[in-house]
């Protein structure tokens, strides 16, 4: 893991970057190996949630996959109404030594590079298939590079400053974030305890189960909202919170007013979950959104929300300044996820200082990869 010497400035950490960039290897891609890649099969490993993401890349690549390799399951996986067969890293190693393997999992990449090392392959027949999230050194400097060194200088923790140089590190180097914490993603208590009576807000619920896992930590609850504007995921939500009292469901995505916006559903996008656009595609979908400061301005004083957590897939800036007078009149604790654009980590803090400059900042990393980056504000 790299660590950037935190007495020197933005500019000196972001030169050894520049540094680093120029010895190393480029990643290989989906279109890199279909020029190449001859007579070989070709394997997608990771059986997982974004195993259809990656049979999908390797589709618009126009590379036949020849099955999926798993480290737990065996049996088949259907895509699209094919059937591919789910094989063991010990098959894969007697019967196929000579295939690409794409590696559908960012976060237990390092677990599958080492498996596929111990059965035989070498790094050149591993290709990662996952979002590009890279971009040349003329694009960031000229984008991102003062809002970046901005939130260097903001934070006051070592770990924030930290995580700063190591997402300017994956943007220009392609190389993954290290985890700050093993505490729960959203509820970190060593930042932001849980008080009794809260009032919790779950920005983007997906399947209910942050809010769930709120409900088993909280010492008690006066109420939970939980935002979730896709249809399936709302119902889901639903489901799964059926036996828990004083939450309310919001069919709604948060934004910075009320009105229909579009989006696009989490399968059709290798970046991740659903996104909110202003722009019309037919592929789109039409989902009602609200400010937080609309849905709760005829709530009393002491309903208003003490935990407000957000993982919006893009909206969270919007999101944040549709909950303005919320943050000035109660303060509420906030978790926001600040993985989504570049500009997340100057962006995100920069509008929750300029609402309210009384608020301590802090980022922290949750998992490894480059998603599950919280910005925590108490």
């Amino acid at each position: 893991m790299h660590r950037s010497n935190l007495l020197k400035t933005f500019s000196d950490n972001f030169n050894e970057i520049i540094n680093e960039n120029k010895h190393r290897t480029p990643r290989i891609t989906l279109r890199d190996v279909n020029a190449s890649i001859g007579a070989k099969p070709f394997v997608v490993y990771g059986a997982g949630e974004f195993c259809s993401i990656a049979l999908r890349e390797c589709e618009s690549a126009g590379i036949s996959v020849s099955c999926i390799c798993d480290t737990f399951k065996t049996g088949k996986f259907d895509y699209g109404g094919k059937e591919y067969d789910i094989i063991s890293p010990k098959i894969l190693g007697e019967k196929l030594k000579s295939a690409i393997i794409g590696i559908s999992s960012y976060q237990y990449e390092r677990e599958i590079v080492e498996i596929l090392k111990n059965i035989g392959f070498s790094g050149n027949q591993m290709v990662y298939i996952r979002p590009d999230l890279t971009m040349s050194l003329d694009e960031f400097s000229s984008k991102h590079k003062d809002g970046y060194e901005w939130a260097y200088n903001f934070f006051e923790d070592s770990l924030s400053k930290q995580l700063v140089i190591n997402k300017v590190r994956l943007i220009l180097n392609d190389q993954a974030i290290e985890p700050t914490t093993d505490r729960d993603i959203y509820f970190d208590d060593s930042i932001l305890p849980l008080n009794t009576n809260e009032v919790f807000v779950d920005g983007g619920a997906y399947d209910g189960m942050n809010t769930k896992g709120f409900l088993e930590k909280a010492q008690s609850v006066k109420h939970v909202y939980a935002f979730e504007p896709d249809e399936i995921n709302y119902k889901n939500t639903i489901k799964n919170l059926a036996e828990m009292t004083n939450v309310t469901v919001v069919p709604k995505g948060l934004w910075n007013t009320e009105e229909q916006l579009e989006f696009v559903r989490n399968e059709e996008s290798l970046q991740g979950s659903s996104f909110i656009f202003t722009s019309s595609t037919s592929t789109y979908h039409r989902v009602s959104v609200t400010s937080l400061d609309k849905y709760f301005c005829q709530t009393e004083d002491n309903l208003l929300p003490t935990f407000i957590k957000m993982d919006i897939e893009g909206s969270e800036r919007e999101a944040l300044r549709g909950s303005t007078e919320i943050l000035r009149k109660c303060k509420p604790k906030l978790a926001i996820c600040a993985y989504h654009k570049p500009e997340d980590f100057y962006e995100l803090p920069r509008t929750i200082y300029e609402i309210r400059d009384d608020y301590k900042l802090t980022l922290r990393q949750h998992a490894y990869g480059y998603i599950d980056t919280v910005l925590y504000a108490v």
